[in-house]
C-alpha cells in the first residue's frame, strides 16, 4: 500500500477535492504525527461519498483509494455522511467476496475442517464436503452474518479506541472504519490464498483507518485491536472446548 502522488486516487477531472478537517481536540498536540487533525489530507472527498460519483466506478476508485493511499483515505472521511454509504460499501464487498468463497467452495469440493482435525476432535463428519446446498445457504445469509460481525467487532473495539487514544470520536467513527476495512475482501476471488488476503488487507486498512479517525498512534491502533480479538479468542476457545467436554458426556451416558 503505498501513497503514489503522481497517480493520486483522490483526483477527479483535473481537481483536487478538500475533505471536512474536523477541529482539533483537546490535549492533541499537532506535533504526535499521523491522527492529528493538523495531518489531514489536503485532497478528497473519498469516490465512494463524493454526491457526484456514478456506480460502479467510484465503488471502484475508493477500493483503489484504500489500498493506494489509505493514511489519506481514511482522513478523507466525511463524518457529516450517512452512516447508510458505508455500510452499503461495506455490504457490497461482503457479498462479493462470500459470492467468489462460495463458487470457489463449490468448484473444489473441500471440506470444512481437514479431515485429520475432524478425526482428532471424535467428528469425522466435519471432515466431509460441504454440500452444494448448504454452501448456497451460507452466500445467501451472508450479508446478515456479515452486519453481525460489524456490529460485534465494532462494539468490542470501540471501547478500547477511546482508552487507547486522547480522542473522544463517537462509535460510528469505529464502524465507518471496519466497512471500508472490508475491501480487501474482493480478493476471495484468488484461489486457495484469496482468503488469508482478503484478512491481512483487511486488517492492516483497519489499522490505518482507527489510528486517522481516533487520532493516535500505530502501535495504540494495533492494541486496540488485539486485546479484544484475543480476549474473544480465549472466551471462543473456552465456550467450544466446553462444549465438546459437554457432548462427551452425553455420548458416555448413552452407551449401554
Amino acid at each position: 500500500m503505498i501513497e503514489d502522488e503522481g497517480n493520486d486516487p483522490f483526483a477527479r477531472d483535473g481537481a483536487d477535492f478538500a475533505p471536512p478537517v474536523p477541529p482539533p481536540l483537546p490535549g492533541v498536540d499537532a506535533a504526535e504525527g499521523p491522527g492529528t487533525a493538523e495531518s489531514a489530507p489536503e485532497t478528497g472527498p473519498i469516490p465512494w461519498e463524493d454526491a457526484d460519483g456514478s456506480f460502479p466506478r467510484n465503488l471502484v476508485a475508493s477500493f483503489h483509494a484504500s489500498l493506494a493511499a489509505p493514511a489519506r483515505f481514511f482522513r478523507a472521511l466525511d463524518p457529516e455522511v450517512p452512516f447508510s454509504r458505508p455500510i452499503l460499501y461495506y455490504l457490497i464487498v461482503s457479498v462479493a467476496g462470500a459470492l467468489f468463497s462460495t463458487l470457489w467452495a463449490i468448484s473444489g469440493g473441500g471440506p470444512a475442517v481437514p479431515p485429520e482435525l475432524a478425526e482428532s476432535l471424535g467428528y469425522p463428519g466435519l471432515g466431509e464436503p460441504l454440500s452444494r446446498g448448504w454452501l448456497l445457504l451460507e452466500f445467501f445469509l451472508s450479508p446478515f452474518f456479515a452486519l453481525l460481525g460489524l456490529a460485534i467487532w465494532t462494539l468490542l473495539v470501540h471501547p478500547f479506541c477511546r482508552l487507547f487514544s486522547d480522542s473522544r470520536r463517537p462509535i460510528s467513527e469505529t464502524g465507518r472504519v471496519f466497512c471500508y476495512a472490508a475491501g480487501p475482501a474482493v480478493l476471495h476471488v484468488i484461489p486457495w490464498v484469496g482468503g488469508l488476503a482478503a484478512f491481512v488487507g483487511s486488517l492492516v486498512l483497519a489499522v490505518f483507518g482507527l489510528r486517522e479517525r481516533h487520532r493516535t498512534t500505530t502501535g495504540r491502533a494495533i492494541a486496540a485491536l488485539i486485546v479484544p480479538a484475543v480476549g474473544l479468542g480465549i472466551l471462543l476457545t473456552a465456550l467450544f472446548l466446553f462444549s465438546l467436554a459437554v457432548l462427551g458426556s452425553l455420548g458416555d451416558l448413552a452407551l449401554p
